[in-house]
């Protein structure tokens, strides 16, 4: 996984740990097709964290 740490900075200490399990996780929906340029977004905790997926790899590319 991917996650600036700019961006980790983004999320309220205590809420940190969880998103970055729920990120490992992938939290696309089962059967997402590989779409490498695609921007998937999460809520959690109140932000929109959004991600790009390139084969096994997960990038955080903006939390707001």
């Amino acid at each position: 996984m991917d996650f600036p740490e700019q961006l980790q900075a983004e999320v309220p200490a205590g809420k940190l740990a969880g998103l970055t399990e729920v990120l490992r996780q992938d939290p696309r929906r089962a059967g997402s097709k590989h779409e490498p340029t695609r921007v998937y977004h999460l809520a959690y905790a109140g932000l929109d964290v959004a991600f790009t997926v390139d084969g096994d790899v997960l990038h955080v590319v903006c939390v707001s």
